[in-house]
């Protein structure tokens, strides 16, 4: 008689063949940060930066420059603009 184990073990998906390729690394950026957005030109030194840059206006700012064909504007540039009329924040 065959033990249950042994019919799960046959019936079991084969294991994963190790990797021969390390993960991949970020590419550091020219300035020597590890992580960059393509689309602000933006460049952080932490996954976390990166992440928070996701959701941040200037990032939101230059995908709809994007969109409409026009070129990103740096970090100086969006922080002397009047972001808060192009996202229609305009407040009470």
């Amino acid at each position: 008689a065959r033990r249950a184990r042994d019919v799960r073990r046959e019936h079991a998906p084969p294991a994963p063949a190790p990797s021969a390729a390390p993960a991949p690394t970020p590419t550091p950026a020219a300035d020597g940060a590890a992580f960059s957005c393509n689309t602000c030109g933006g460049s952080f030194g932490t996954r976390a930066e990166h992440r928070v840059h996701f959701r941040s206006d200037w990032h939101r700012y230059n995908q709809k420059l994007k969109m409409a064909g026009a070129p990103p504007v740096d970090e100086r540039e969006f922080g002397m603009c009047d972001a808060d009329s192009f996202f229609g924040d305009h407040g009470p």
